[in-house]
């Protein structure tokens, strides 16, 4: 369970924060009282604008304290390392090592964002060790999106907007080898079986697939294929809106692409498809190219890609738009 950080858990949230500057060698709570740049995350804690949650093992609120989220403001004259700017305050968050693992700091920092949307908040910063693949890719989940590289360059700020807590079960993701798409799920398509992109046919069935999931209800479906040291996303939709469905798959794209040892995941969408534009843009791809009448091309490999798409845009051109992976991508 979590509960609202007291004036007492100020201990453990210097031990958290501890543990937030470096796994191995491990901190203590005095070393990091004693480093200025670190320190101020806490320092006269209980000021105004310094909200916090503790999370606790098991049911009871006087239980044994397992993490702790928590945020507050800082100026441009006693900045922390993810510092953006005096209306955006900075999190930090930890679990106990035991803690790990469990959903405990995603809960933390999902109660964060919810509370500091109730506060008229809305966004918040974070900084964190680009190397640090499991903490980047559970902020990435979650809505943050990195800005830059910090100084020192060893930290990354990411930026989230606010936002209440989920009401829906988050979608479970189930990986579909290729020539293993059921025949459901091709009709549910909106894809259709084939994809064109850059002028060239990929057939639905042939390619890797993720399907999300609640409750066995198939919610949404991610194409993609190894393409070199790239992993190219063909086709993403979602049969749920307000779900988080695209963003799982996503996710889900990310890490096998991590796991593949590729370097970069880039996609292909029309210039009409402003939605999609948005929705990629807001959990970190970055614009890479404008292909003219790139879609006019695909169009003539799948004759039945629509002539207009959002708000009535002719669909003409190709936007090709990239995640890059790795310890200093941006």
């Amino acid at each position: 369970m979590l509960r609202d950080a007291a004036p007492d858990d100020v201990p453990f949230l210097w031990e958290m924060l501890a543990t937030c500057v470096t796994a191995e060698p491990r901190w203590t709570a005095d070393q990091a009282r004693s480093t200025p740049s670190v320190a101020v995350y806490l320092e006269g804690w209980g000021r105004p604008g310094d909200v916090g949650f503790v999370a606790i093992d098991g049911d009871d609120p006087a239980g044994v304290p397992i993490g702790a989220a928590w945020y507050r403001t800082f100026t441009v004259e006693q900045p922390a390392y993810g510092f953006v700017d005096e209306t955006i305050p900075e999190l930090a968050v930890s679990c106990v090592a035991e803690a790990r693992g469990r959903g405990v700091g995603r809960a933390l920092v999902e109660a964060l964002l919810a509370r500091a949307r109730e506060l008229g908040t809305e966004r918040l910063s974070l900084s964190v060790d680009p190397t640090n693949r499991g903490a980047r890719w559970l902020y990435d989940d979650l809505g943050f999106v990195s800005i830059g590289p910090n100084v020192p360059e060893e930290s990354s700020t990411m930026v989230a907007r606010t936002r209440p807590l989920p009401v829906h079960p988050q979608p479970t993701v189930r990986a579909v080898a290729p020539g293993q798409l059921s025949a459901d799920l091709m009709a549910r398509s909106t894809w259709g079986d084939v994809i064109a992109s850059r002028g060239v046919v990929h057939r639905t069935d042939e390619l890797f697939a993720y399907v999300a999931e609640v409750d066995d209800e198939p919610l949404g479906l991610v194409t993609w294929r190894r393409d070199g040291n790239d992993v190219e996303l063909v086709g993403l939709e979602s049969w749920a809106d307000g779900r988080g469905v695209g963003t799982v798959l996503l996710a889900a794209v990310r890490r096998a692409a991590a796991d593949l040892g590729c370097t970069r995941v880039w996609l292909i969408t029309n210039n009409d498809n402003t939605a999609a534009i948005r929705f990629y843009q807001r959990r970190g791809w970055d614009l890479l190219a404008i292909h003219r009448f790139g879609a006019d091309r695909s169009r003539a490999a799948k004759p039945s890609i629509p002539w207009f798409g959002d708000d009535d845009i002719p669909a003409r051109h190709e936007v090709e738009l990239e995640l890059l992976l790795g310890p200093g991508a941006r």
